[in-house]
């Protein structure tokens, strides 16, 4: 009698998604530790994105660049979150380091579309970008924008990282995250390159 051949089960690939966290003093607010792991001996910490972990790994983002504040997530809600620094300083006047974006200008570096229509924003790079981008002028590899919850900087809606080299290539389209996004009134954007010029033109599904 002919054996019986058991049948082997096919391995299935179990894809861990990799976490990571920040760790922080509660009674400041200050970032303490950042790991892609569990770290029983700090007591309070958050879920953050790669892009952040990898920023303050490798030292292009320090530690004391943030603390932890009130971001809005995608649902609108107040939750905590990382909260650039840079913001309250320009807020309180201590230092100009960033540029506040409001009005609309025919010479600016970098066009900011909010575009109704479509929930979301575009940036488009001037001639005179791509030249300094060419000719390695440019301060640095990228550009941040902050946009927060009227001028107040400790509600961070979210931060919007722009690649020079990308941006000179061809718009960036980035779409809206929350509702708030949906009210040019109610929210103010900021640039962390005061150097650059900026000019914000509103595209409204609401005609006045």
């Amino acid at each position: 009698m002919a054996k019986r051949s058991k049948k082997i089960k096919p391995l299935v690939d179990i894809i861990v998604e990799s976490k990571y966290y920040v760790y922080y003093d509660n009674s400041d607010n200050k970032l303490i530790s950042v790991s892609n792991q569990v770290l029983p001996q700090f007591e309070h910490s958050l879920d953050i994105t790669f892009n952040e972990y990898s920023k303050l790994v490798t030292g292009v983002h320090k530690f004391a660049d943030y603390h932890v504040g009130v971001v809005i997530d995608a649902e609108g809600n107040p939750i905590k979150g990382l909260v650039s620094n840079q913001v309250i300083i320009e807020n309180t006047f201590k230092n100009r380091l960033l540029s506040w974006i409001d009005t609309e200008t025919d010479s600016a570096d970098i066009e900011i579309h909010w575009d109704q229509y479509n929930s979301q924003w575009v940036f488009v790079a001037s001639d005179n970008l791509r030249q300094q981008y060419y000719d390695n002028k440019l301060p640095d590899t990228s550009v941040s924008f902050f946009v927060t919850l009227g001028q107040d900087p400790n509600f961070l809606l979210r931060t919007i990282d722009i690649d020079f080299k990308t941006i000179t290539l061809d718009k960036i389209s980035v779409k809206f995250e929350s509702k708030y996004e949906e009210r040019i009134q109610d929210i103010a954007v900021t640039s962390n390159l005061a150097t650059l010029d900026y000019s914000l033109k509103l595209w409204s599904t609401i005609i006045e």
